[in-house]
């Protein structure tokens, strides 16, 4: 019962959006890991074991076939979600066995770019360990409110006295500037578009980018859970798409990711945030650029 309980939690971090009044290898997928990104050997190892196991589903139908489903929706840093509840079930951690796996539409068709690790810890419990120790895992709570673009929605353990469910993101076929382990990969808008994973990365652009991969719908959710109307948030992003169109097909164009490009996307998408705080309010933008409007958004490249 704690385990359908959590799974179903899960599912609404994920994708109940309505019930929350707030709120790899493969020729393509690997195409990208050009953007070298140095990692310990005990990290590489683990994701060489992932990498195997998950093989099978660099095809979708596979994973369909073998009881992956998709929950909730696509999220710009992470992509779609794909979970096996019988594996879930199980509550055994196995690096070649997740209990979801990421998906991504890149050239057009559905990419495997990670494995998704969730285990189910009674109070007291410990995530199992991993490369880099057990702080890469982070607690879901269950809403869109908790588990979306806010500076602290990965921010690790909570409350070690309750059951919970903990989720460990393996970036096996997107390189994650920040991290293997991290939850959100801003690499990914840019892959997505065709584009060169830029260093430093920047965030603003790349939330700017996500817009060309179907990422309207997240934001006029966002926008929502802070308590804006859709008809205040989405001709803006529109506007904004119309900005960034030209500026990617550039960037394609030149196979380059150049600082006068970058500055641009920034600016497109900082000029769309100031027209939602003036529109919807200054908490509806921050939602929607991960909860501030000022500060730096540079990923901090953390190898």
């Amino acid at each position: 019962m704690r385990i359908a309980s959590s799974l179903l939690a899960l599912g609404s971090s994920l994708s109940a959006i309505s019930l929350d009044a707030q709120q790899m290898s493969g020729s393509s997928s690997m195409a990208h890991a050009s953007h070298a990104i140095a990692v310990p050997d005990s990290v590489a190892k683990f994701a060489s074991e992932a990498r195997a196991g998950i093989d099978a589903f660099r095809d979708r139908d596979a994973a369909i076939a073998a009881g992956y489903r998709r929950i909730g929706m696509d999220f710009p840093s992470m992509g779609e979600h794909w979970v096996n509840t019988s594996v879930l079930y199980r509550g055994v951690f196995d690096v070649a066995t997740p209990a979801l796996l990421s998906y991504a539409v890149i050239d057009g068709r559905p990419v495997l770019t990670g494995a998704v690790y969730a285990v189910l810890l009674s109070p007291g419990e410990l995530p199992p360990k991993v490369p880099g120790g057990i702080g890469k895992w982070h607690d879901h709570s269950g809403t869109l409110n908790d588990e979306s673009a806010l500076p602290a929605h990965h921010g690790g353990m909570s409350d070690l006295s309750a059951t919970r469910l903990v989720v460990l993101h393996a970036w096996v076929g997107v390189p994650n500037p920040d991290g293997f382990f991290e939850a959100d990969n801003w690499a990914l808008p840019y892959v997505r578009a065709g584009l060169p994973i830029p260093t430093p990365l920047s965030i603003s652009a790349a939330r700017a980018l996500s817009l060309l991969s179907g990422a309207k719908d997240y934001y006029i959710a966002l926008g929502v859970a802070a308590g804006a109307k859709p008809g205040a948030v989405a001709p803006v992003l529109d506007s904004c798409a119309s900005l960034v169109t030209p500026i990617a097909a550039r960037m394609r164009a030149s196979s380059q990711s150049a600082a006068m490009d970058i500055a641009a996307l920034e600016d497109a998408w900082q000029s769309a945030m100031e027209k939602i705080a003036i529109d919807a309010g200054p908490s509806v933008a921050a939602r929607l650029n991960g909860g501030n409007l000022g500060g730096s958004d540079v990923s901090r490249q953390e190898f």
